[in-house]
Protein backbone atom coordinates (compact mmCIF):
# COMPACT_ATOMS: atom_id res chain seq x y z
CA UNK A 1 0.00 0.00 0.00
CA UNK A 2 1.20 3.49 -0.79
CA UNK A 3 0.07 7.07 -0.81
CA UNK A 4 0.89 8.95 -4.00
CA UNK A 5 0.82 12.72 -4.10
CA UNK A 6 -0.41 12.80 -7.70
CA UNK A 7 -3.52 13.97 -9.52
CA UNK A 8 -5.18 11.59 -11.99
CA UNK A 9 -2.33 9.11 -11.66
CA UNK A 10 -2.24 6.16 -14.03
CA UNK A 11 0.12 3.20 -14.02
CA UNK A 12 1.28 2.17 -17.49
CA UNK A 13 3.32 -0.80 -18.76
CA UNK A 14 5.00 -0.47 -22.16
CA UNK A 15 5.66 -3.20 -24.73
CA UNK A 16 9.16 -3.78 -23.30
CA UNK A 17 7.72 -4.55 -19.85
CA UNK A 18 8.78 -1.26 -18.22
CA UNK A 19 6.37 0.45 -15.83
CA UNK A 20 5.57 4.16 -15.58
CA UNK A 21 3.29 6.41 -13.56
CA UNK A 22 1.66 9.59 -14.84
CA UNK A 23 0.59 12.80 -13.11
CA UNK A 24 -1.43 15.65 -14.63
CA UNK A 25 -4.35 18.00 -14.26
CA UNK A 26 -5.40 21.63 -14.18
CA UNK A 27 -2.95 23.73 -12.23
CA UNK A 28 -0.25 21.06 -12.39
CA UNK A 29 1.74 22.68 -15.20
CA UNK A 30 1.37 19.88 -17.74
CA UNK A 31 1.53 16.13 -17.92
CA UNK A 32 4.38 14.15 -16.40
CA UNK A 33 5.58 10.56 -16.63
CA UNK A 34 8.14 8.83 -14.41
CA UNK A 35 9.58 5.32 -14.31
CA UNK A 36 8.02 3.06 -11.71
CA UNK A 37 10.03 0.19 -10.25
CA UNK A 38 8.30 -2.80 -8.65
CA UNK A 39 10.07 -4.97 -6.11
CA UNK A 40 7.93 -8.09 -6.51
CA UNK A 41 10.58 -10.64 -7.52
CA UNK A 42 8.98 -11.22 -10.94
CA UNK A 43 10.68 -10.79 -14.32
CA UNK A 44 10.37 -7.40 -16.02
CA UNK A 45 9.45 -8.94 -19.37
CA UNK A 46 6.11 -8.10 -20.96
CA UNK A 47 3.61 -10.94 -20.80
Amino acid sequence: MATLNAHAAEVIRDVDGKWYITHCGWGRGGAYIAPLYWNDGLADEAG
